[in-house]
């Protein structure tokens, strides 16, 4: 039983003030956690989604790249293959010929 007086006031205030405390805990508690809920969670479907793109484009421009690289230095090695082999069969009866095919093989080649 409960007899009125200051102290049942003072009661009173102090159970609000408790129950205001909780509410603002529990309210902190709660931004909080949305706050560091990302860092918890990791990447959300669609961050991770965007991130797969992405790279699967980084990849496709480094793929052809490579197909350039490739085909552009296939096609000089392949030049200087045929030019060596004219000069290689010239050579004895032709110098100048021969010279020439292997000066524009160092023309061709590709440098390092």
């Amino acid at each position: 039983m409960v007899t009125p007086g200051w102290v049942a006031a003072l009661w009173a205030v102090g159970g609000l003030a408790l129950l205001a405390a909780l509410v603002a805990m529990a309210a902190g508690a709660g931004a909080l956690l949305a706050r560091l809920a990302p860092v918890l969670l990791g990447p959300t479907p669609s961050e991770r989604l965007a991130a797969a793109e992405e790279h699967a484009r980084t990849l496709a421009e480094r793929n052809r790249l490579a197909r350039e690289l490739h085909d552009s230095v296939g096609h000089a090695l392949s030049v200087v293959t045929l030019r060596a082999a004219a000069a290689g069969q010239v050579l004895d009866h032709d110098p100048a010929t021969a010279r020439s095919a292997l000066a524009a093989m160092r023309a061709t080649a590709p440098r390092p």
